[in-house]
């Protein structure tokens, strides 16, 4: 479905079944969408939300995301040992053996992708320009990455542990924070300067200084936070824990928590820097949508499918 820049529902798009993981090139404005049922990705047209191609990956493609630099787009397949680059321009799809991905990311201001794997205890780098695969030694069981374009360093979380490990992208050199426990997902205000890890086992977020890696602090918040997300214009951080149906919101600049909003079960959540509002989608697929300033939340209202 499409949402204004308000959150307020304005179409349906047709794309795959059991559509997943979606990301956008705002410099082409096209969005893929992953379609973990139809082994395909669907591409769209941002100005007229028109459905361009759609791109055999093969079965059950699970993240994506777009690398602006190179105008490629990185698809990991569950249980698969391939990783597909589709090239923006033409839609045409190329499999790399690259072993099985649980979470890739870009920085966007370089030619490089990043890929984890939770069974390899390696970094998969994809050259995007010399099209070559190199690997970074870093830890064992990672499951979900972000990546600073400030200052180029990789974090990665896995199972099992109470640290988050950070690898610098240039000269590889890795080390480990230690955060709560059952580290998950990662958001990155670059602009702030700081690294927020959201810790399933202890409910809590590990605050980190972006260049010196210290821990600035932990912030408390509902049971098992599950997604986060950042509005890098006011540093607003959004913590969805899915199990307690609420969001916490806490102000990045001082760590203090601002207030807790119901948004249902929310294991995806998105904020938009422009408009300061953000969307959280729940298990049922309903989403909710958050006022930055007031906190406020309404649910979107959508038409039943046709």
């Amino acid at each position: 479905m499409v949402l204004d820049p308000g959150g307020h529902f304005l179409e349906r798009i047709r794309v795959g079944r059991e559509p997943g993981s979606i990301a956008v090139n705002p410099d082409t404005n096209r969005i893929y969408v992953a379609n973990s049922g139809s082994g395909s990705v669907t591409v769209i047209d941002g100005a007229t939300d028109t459905t361009l191609a759609t791109v055999p990956v093969g079965d059950l493609p699970y993240t994506i995301v777009a690398n602006r630099q190179t105008n490629k787009v990185y698809v990991s397949r569950t249980f698969g040992s391939d990783t597909v680059i589709i090239d923006g321009r033409t839609n045409i799809p190329t499999s790399v053996e690259a072993g099985a991905g649980d979470a890739v990311g870009t920085e966007s201001l370089d030619e490089n992708t990043y890929l984890v794997n939770y069974e390899s205890p390696q970094v998969t780098v994809f050259d995007g320009v010399k099209n070559r695969i190199s690997k970074i030694e870093a830890a064992n069981h990672l499951w979900a990455i972000a990546v600073s374009p400030a200052t180029k360093k990789i974090y990665a979380s896995g199972a099992g542990s109470r640290a988050v490990t950070i690898v610098d992208s240039t000269s590889h050199v890795m080390r480990t924070v230690n955060t709560g426990e059952i580290p998950g997902a990662i958001a990155v205000d670059s602009s702030l300067g700081r690294v927020f890890v959201a810790n399933y086992g202890s409910n809590d977020v590990t605050v980190l200084d972006g260049i010196s890696d210290a821990v600035l602090g932990t912030v408390k918040v509902n049971a098992h936070p599950q997604a986060i997300a950042i509005d890098s214009s006011n540093h607003n951080v959004y913590v969805a824990s899915t199990h307690a149906g609420t969001t916490t919101v806490v102000d990045g600049t001082n760590n203090a928590v601002v207030g807790t909003v119901r948004t249902g079960r929310a294991f995806a959540i998105a904020a938009n820097p422009k408009t300061h509002t953000t969307v959280a989608v729940d298990l049922d697929g309903d989403l909710t949508v958050i006022d930055g300033t007031t906190l406020a939340v309404s649910s979107v209202s959508v038409p039943p499918s046709k």
